[in-house]
């Protein structure tokens, strides 16, 4: 009904898009930044209300993923951006979030940045990490922000849980599983044969989400987002090395 979530799981997935059976469409950034179908779709037809969790992951209006969420909130006629990372230190770092809930709030992002980011020349040119008139700021931003204390709402907070990221990968890629898994079919009974063919299969699965595991890392990068990654085939350690490496 259009009362119902539909939740996006794949660039392909629309489906549910243009049947118009639900109210609330939930999809990934990284869908958004990949061109698909289902990006087509809502560049050709924007949302009414945009919610974006995460949004301090658009502080840097120069990735790929702020430019497609700034496209898509011009668009909105109403803005709500969640986030649960401070960034107390750092102004700038706000100036996307705020341009995007308010584009009129602030003369341009130069004149935020003067004001506001207590702006040095630096060995490459101007630094604009810096923080300044932070009293005058916060009042500004009280007609826009809500903020909330950690110790105000830690009663509130749902328990830790666990989330399994599902990762797109093309069809091409599965090739190669689909050998393997038939090769073990094939073995039967014998343990010895089963076992190689289980072994070449789960090779086989690494190499096929090696692109889809770079991306996903390269945008866990691009939000300054602290995480660990554990990994157990060499191939995989070698694809996460490389995106790391790409996005230094």
């Amino acid at each position: 009904g259009l009362d119902g979530v539909n939740l996006i799981r794949s660039g392909n997935d629309v489906a549910a898009l243009h049947a118009g059976s639900a109210l609330f469409h939930v999809v990934t950034y990284g869908l958004l930044t990949r061109a698909s179908p289902v990006r087509e779709y809502f560049r050709a037809n924007p949302v009414k209300v945009l919610v974006a969790d995460e949004s301090h992951l658009i502080k840097n209006r120069t990735t790929a993923r702020t430019k497609e969420l700034e496209y898509y909130m011009r668009k909105a006629s109403r803005v709500i951006l969640l986030s649960g990372t401070p960034a107390l230190a750092r102004p700038a770092e706000l100036y996307t979030q705020i341009a995007g809930v308010d584009p009129t709030l602030f003369r341009s992002q130069t004149a935020f940045q003067n004001r506001y980011c207590d702006p040095k020349m630096g060995a490459f040119g101007m630094d604009f990490t810096g923080a300044s008139n932070l009293g005058e700021l916060h009042e500004i931003l009280r007609g826009v922000m809500v903020r909330r204390l950690k110790t105000e709402v830690l009663d509130e907070l749902p328990s830790k849980r666990r989330q399994r990221i599902t990762l797109e990968v093309s069809g091409a890629s599965l090739d190669k599983c689909r050998e393997s898994r038939e090769k073990m079919a094939d073995a039967g009974p014998n343990d010895h044969k089963r076992r190689a063919a289980m072994m070449e299969w789960y090779k086989a699965t690494a190499a096929a989400k090696a692109q889809a595991v770079q991306e996903y890392i390269a945008d866990l990068l691009t939000g300054d987002t602290k995480f660990l990654v554990f990994a157990h085939h060499l191939s995989m350690l070698d694809t996460i090395g490389e995106a790391c490496a790409k996005a230094k």
